[in-house]
């Protein structure tokens, strides 16, 4: 138990944290104003001396102020996350003694000697007395407050182990600046805050955390960061959070080994994108770069302008569901086993003759065999050919340009196809490549529109056969979310393009929602290969009361041990409801959520179509909605997100996992219902 030093000790801390957030952000103002002045006199200079100054005096001043620039960008940073201070300060407070080795071991240390460590969003220190008063979430110390009881504790530094007795955590809820309420806790899990965290409303975007993390999420979120990583959890145990807590951890304690490295997130759609967007600024971390699976994909295949295929969320609305076999890792081995194929025998010489004035010069096909394959196997494979057409004018002194692109023609003719979207087509249907491998292979599987597998089959051979140095960036850590839906070909074009990176796939092949197996622990360990590999797994959904919980693990096609931590209201099952009936019913639980406080109702459906037609149809009028958004969803582009309530139409049984399990605290499932 945490014991004050006098009465109103923490009111006491308060006012003095607030006063010196005040006279940080006056300080940080000054420093501001004083930088703007200073980066007008440099644009004014320049404006004014330009055509005097000499070129490398211009590129100088141009440096000086983009220096001075990013430094005023800085300051601006620095208040916002000043002004978030002055909101909530601090959310825990632990009191420790640290552990002096002159000190004997059997004189235990008192209450009264301790220091008092709170934690927040940032570092704070007094401006005049350069005192802590607030610790980031994401130092060292930190963990004593995450991982340790009361008692005889430890934490590493980056001076090594330091021991010392923790005392006491404290825990502490604010309302724009001023104190609510605090209690005294255990682990972070052992109080009334987790509770009360879990049961409030939904918000239009994902929350931090670092109030309520778990012994087991915060581990996670501080473990190694080199090589490959896999969280693996079940609905609403918090994966996304810890991903982008991560990132936030990384971004505190790696700064100086990413230098100019990217940290990068891979999305599964654009409305989960928007979702997280408001994570990292509020932990006090931007420039992080969120890009969809689709964008990666588009960016390699920009050099086949005219090339079109079938979204993932396409092929659901159009019922073109692409062949199950190229969601595989079957499919995926097909297509690496055939780059390979075309790695021996895409290039395929003849006895090359050349009228050089009046001279025949004749290169054997050996000849011309060993430059493809031996001499120039570092170049890729659809470039050799100029290499060779450069090696023979070079070794033969021609010096016409006319005959040296004759050269090159002729070569281009021994190949098998100058087209990556034509060799594509013929791995179906090469003979000799499907008798080599056995694959059971034919011109059925080519589909009359190209599908998301067909694409990422692509863009894997344009990486492996082209020369993509464009589409290289130094990106020091990937986190791709969702993947359970990202389709082994779509892992090797990840791997391939960004082969120096350090990865986190988080997901749960329980919510599988496009084609595939779900099986992405499995598909990783084979594709990615980078060492050191790391599992995790959580089995607690801290999103759902255990009644949608235990609902939604019906859908399971295996038995799960998933545990959640709060009762609530019992889920309510509508079958075979029809015409007005049908409309007035789900109006009615509408209703009935909105009056029970609830902000966030979401309806979910199969398709996108399905749910605009249920809007239009349904007719929600204003005076049930008011000011509350009602809209309906198909479930591919509700997953990753939370709502308060949910209420599902004639979703699909593999569907409903993921559907239910988007409701923290209410959900109304209709079944073989119509209008």
């Amino acid at each position: 138990m945490i014991k004050d030093r006098y009465s109103g000790f923490e009111q006491d801390y308060l006012a003095n944290t607030q006063n010196a957030i005040k006279a940080n952000i006056n300080e940080e103002l000054e420093s501001l104003q004083a930088k703007r002045e200073l980066i007008l006199e440099e644009r004014k200079y320049l404006g004014e001396y330009n055509y005097e100054l000499k070129e490398d005096e211009i590129q100088n001043l141009l440096k000086v102020e983009h220096v001075d620039t990013n430094a005023y960008v800085y300051s601006l940073n620095k208040i916002t996350k000043l002004g978030k201070l002055s909101n909530d300060p601090y959310f825990a407070r632990f009191d420790f003694v640290e552990l002096d080795e002159d000190e004997d071991e059997d004189e235990l240390p008192e209450a009264e000697d301790a220091d008092n460590y709170y934690l927040g969003i940032t570092t704070l220190r007094d401006p005049l007395s350069g005192r802590i008063l607030i610790f980031d979430w994401r130092t060292p110390i930190a963990s004593l407050y995450y991982e340790s009881n009361p008692g005889e504790a430890s934490y590493t530094a980056p001076s090594g182990e330091i021991r010392g007795t923790l005392f006491g955590k404290r825990r502490y809820t604010f309302s724009k600046g001023k104190l609510i309420k605090y209690c005294d806790v255990d682990m972070p899990s052992d109080d009334e805050f987790l509770n009360s965290a879990l049961a409030a409303h939904a918000d239009s975007h994902m929350k931090t955390i670092i109030n309520t993390i778990q012994t087991q999420q915060y581990k996670i979120m501080r473990d190694y960061i080199d090589g490959v990583s896999i969280l693996s959890g079940c609905a609403g145990s918090g994966k996304s959070s810890i991903a982008l807590h991560k990132i936030a951890y990384i971004m505190y304690h790696f700064r100086n080994k990413m230098e100019d490295k990217k940290i990068m997130i891979v999305s599964p759609n654009g409305v989960f994108s928007d979702y997280i967007a408001m994570v990292l600024p509020d932990l006090g971390e931007e420039n992080v770069e969120n890009i969809l699976p689709e964008e990666i994909v588009n960016e390699i295949l920009k050099r086949y302008p005219d090339y079109n295929y079938l979204s993932r969320e396409q092929a659901i609305e159009l019922s073109q569901k692409a062949i199950e076999y190229k969601s595989t890792m079957a499919f995926r081995n097909t297509v690496s086993d055939y780059i390979k194929y075309l790695s021996k025998n895409i290039f395929t010489p003849e006895e090359l003759q050349i009228e050089v004035a009046d001279k025949e010069i004749v290169i054997e096909e050996a000849t011309l065999r060993d430059l493809f394959y031996a001499t120039y196997s570092d170049v890729p494979l659809m470039d050799r050919t100029m290499k060779i057409a450069e090696h023979i004018c070079e070794k033969h002194r021609i010096r016409s340009g006319d005959i040296g692109q004759q050269i090159y023609y002729e070569l281009q003719f021994m190949m098998k196809s100058l087209s990556i979207l034509a060799l594509y087509k013929m791995m179906y249907t090469d003979s000799a490549f499907i008798s080599e491998y056995g694959y059971s292979l034919s011109e059925d599987m080519i589909t009359k529109y190209d599908s998301w597998e067909d694409a990422c089959a692509l863009a894997l051979m344009t990486l492996n056969l082209c020369n993509t140095d464009e589409l290289s960036k130094d990106v020091f850590y990937i986190i791709a979310d969702e993947a359970q839906d990202l389709i082994p070909v779509f892992i090797d074009v990840l791997k391939t393009l960004y082969h120096g990176s350090n990865y986190l796939f988080v997901g749960d092949r329980n919510q599988l929602v496009f084609t595939g197996t779900g099986d992405f622990a499995e598909d990783i360990k084979t594709i990615v290969l980078k060492r050191p590999l790391r599992v995790y797994s959580l089995d607690t959904n801290y999103r759902s009361t255990i009644e949608i919980s235990d609902y939604s693990m019906k859908y399971l096609s295996t038995k799960a041990n998933i545990k959640s931590v709060r009762h609530g209201q019992s889920v309510i099952e509508h079958n075979d409801i029809h015409g007005e009936k049908f409309r007035n019913s789900v109006i009615s639980t509408i209703e009935e959520m909105i009056n029970d406080g609830y902000t966030s109702v979401t309806i979910l459906c199969n398709t996108l179509n399905e749910a605009r037609d249920l809007e239009r149809k349904l007719m929600i009028p204003l005076s049930v909605s008011g000011k509350i958004s009602i809209k309906a969803f198909p479930v591919y582009l509700a997953k990753g997100l939370e709502y308060d309530c949910i209420i599902t139409v004639n979703v699909e049984d593999k569907l409903m996992y993921t559907a239910c399990t988007r409701a923290m605290h209410k959900l109304a499932v209709y079944k073989n219902c119509s209008l």
